[in-house]
C-alpha cells in the first residue's frame, strides 16, 4: 500500500504523569515514539500533527530535551491552542514548537492554526492539495449540549479541498461525502480515565485515492489506568458539600466565611505554609 503521509494529532506532550496513568508515563511515550517512527521508515512519508503537540505552550527545558531526543523525524506541525501562549499564533516564537523548528526538528504548517477561520491548501503530497486545521469539529451527535461548534459536514462545505485533517476533537473519526475527505484521528495517548476504551491510531494517507487507513498504535497496558483519582476527588467533594451546607445552617455565606477567615489570619500568628494551605481550600470553596 502507498502512505503518502502518515496523519495524527493531539499529542499534549508532557513529563507529567497523567494522574489516570499507573504505568512508566515517559517509557510508554518512548515507545510509542518509536514505534511511529518505525511506521515512517517503513512508508518512508512524513508526519502530519493537526496541533497541539505540547500540553503547554511553554515546556520546561527537560521536555524540549525529550522532544528532540524521541519524537519522530519528518514531522509536520499545526500550531493549536495548546501550543500557543494566551491560544494566539502572534506569540509562536514564545511556543515550545519555535526551538524545534529553528533547529529543524519539525516543520510548521502556516495555516490552519488555532483561531484561523480561513485555513488554505498550502500543502500538497503525492499530487494533492491539503489541508491541516487545528479546529474542533466532530461528527453525528452534538459532543455536548449546547456546542456551537461546526461539525464535518459544515466545515467541508466551507472548504473547497478535497482534503482535510484536524485536530482538538480527543475522538477519532472519519468522513467522506463525495470527493472530499475529513479525518480526525483524536488523542494520540490515553490521559483521561475516560479514555480507557479510546483506541489510539495514526491515520496512512494514500493521497491517490484520498483514502486514510487506520493503523492502531500501542494503547496504555491493561489495568494500567485507574479511575482511583476521580474517586478520591468525588470523596473530597462530598467532603466541602458538607461543610458548604454546615455554615449555610449557620446563616453564613461562603463569602462571609471567607471574610471571617481573612479577618482571623490578620489577627493572628499564622505561617505561610498554614496561609497558603488555608487559601487555597478556599479557592477550592469557591468553585461550588
Amino acid at each position: 500500500m502507498k502512505v503518502d503521509a502518515i496523519i495524527l494529532s493531539d499529542i499534549h506532550l508532557t513529563l507529567d504523569r497523567p494522574k489516570c496513568r499507573l504505568d512508566d508515563w515517559e517509557i510508554f511515550m518512548i515507545k510509542t515514539f518509536q514505534y511511529i517512527e518505525g511506521l515512517r521508515l517503513t512508508y518512508n512519508c512524513p508526519i502530519i500533527c493537526a496541533g497541539d503537540l505540547f500540553d503547554k505552550h511553554k515546556p520546561s527545558p527537560e521536555l524540549l530535551a525529550f522532544a528532540f531526543m524521541y519524537l519522530p523525524d519528518d514531522m509536520w506541525v499545526v500550531p493549536g491552542n495548546h501550543d500557543l501562549e494566551a491560544h494566539n499564533i502572534k506569540f509562536l516564537k514564545k511556543s515550545g514548537l519555535y526551538p524545534l523548528y529553528v533547529a529543524e526538528k519539525i516543520k510548521i504548517i502556516n495555516s490552519g492554526h488555532w483561531g484561523d477561520t480561513d485555513p488554505q491548501p498550502i500543502l500538497k503530497l503525492g499530487g494533492r492539495e491539503f489541508i491541516v486545521w487545528h479546529v474542533f469539529t466532530y461528527k453525528g451527535e452534538l459532543p455536548w449540549k449546547d456546542c456551537k461548534a461546526p461539525d464535518c459536514k459544515k466545515v467541508m462545505s466551507g472548504l473547497k479541498c478535497e482534503t482535510i485533517f484536524t485536530g482538538d476533537n480527543h475522538k477519532t473519526f472519519m468522513y467522506k461525502r463525495g470527493n472530499q475527505l475529513i479525518f480526525n484521528a483524536g488523542s494520540l495517548f490515553q490521559m483521561k480515565a475516560d479514555q480507557i476504551d479510546h483506541k489510539p491510531v495514526v491515520g496512512l494517507w494514500n493521497a491517490k485515492s484520498n483514502t486514510v487507513t487506520l493503523h492502531e498504535i500501542p494503547r496504555a497496558p491493561q489495568g494500567m489506568i485507574s479511575r482511583a483519582h476521580l474517586e478520591i476527588k468525588q470523596q473530597k467533594e462530598n467532603r466541602y458539600g458538607a461543610f458548604i451546607s454546615n455554615v449555610k445552617d449557620y446563616g453564613v455565606s461562603i463569602k462571609g466565611f471567607e471574610h471571617n477567615m481573612d479577618k482571623f489570619l490578620i489577627s493572628n500568628t499564622v505561617s505561610e505554609k498554614v496561609k497558603n494551605v488555608i487559601s487555597k481550600v478556599m479557592e477550592e470553596l469557591n468553585e461550588y
